[in-house]
């Protein structure tokens, strides 16, 4: 069986559709990766600060039990929220505004995006071993990556075995 090496026109398929898959990866990382919009940052925030809130409530109501003998609350995030939640958002997107930016892929949108990413990928590992197959068929061998998704090489093997059958 004859090897092909990268620089063997033979196996221009083979290279295209691993700089594919290369650049699938990169954006399946810069999607994933990607900063969300300064409203969406400051909604996150604020739902995770609300259970700190509660808490500050509690401790400061504990001051009005004359039985107990309260623990100073935390002047924390969840503290100032609770005493002035809308001054508290107005400064957090104040300080926010800079570092942000105004408009984003939503979160909800990213799931679906990185959905049609992967499928993408994993089509592209499955052209990639189809292309491999037919090759070796030709007597011709190319080094499979080490990283190549098990499921994809056998749904092709799958898909070849059924095929012969």
């Amino acid at each position: 069986m004859e090897i092909l090496y990268a620089s063997d026109r033979r196996r221009q398929t083979v290279d295209k559709l691993r700089a594919e898959r290369t650049a699938a990866l990169a954006e399946i990382e810069s999607v994933g990766e990607a900063t969300l919009s300064l409203d969406e940052t400051v909604t996150r925030l604020l739902a995770r600060l609300g259970d700190e809130a509660e808490r500050a409530q509690d401790r400061v109501l504990a001051f009005a039990r004359p039985s107990l003998v309260p623990e100073v609350p935390a002047i924390n995030a969840g503290f100032l929220l609770w005493v002035d939640g809308a001054v508290f958002e107005k400064q957090l997107r104040a300080r926010l505004k800079p570092l942000l930016p105004n408009t984003a892929m939503p979160q909800a949108d990213r799931t679906k995006k990185l959905g049609s990413l992967r499928a993408r990928l994993s089509d592209l590992e499955e052209a990639e071993e189809r292309e491999i197959c037919r090759l070796e068929a030709q007597g011709l061998a190319v080094e499979r990556r080490v990283d190549n998704e098990l499921a994809s090489v056998l749904r092709v093997w799958n898909s070849i075995d059924a095929t012969a059958a």
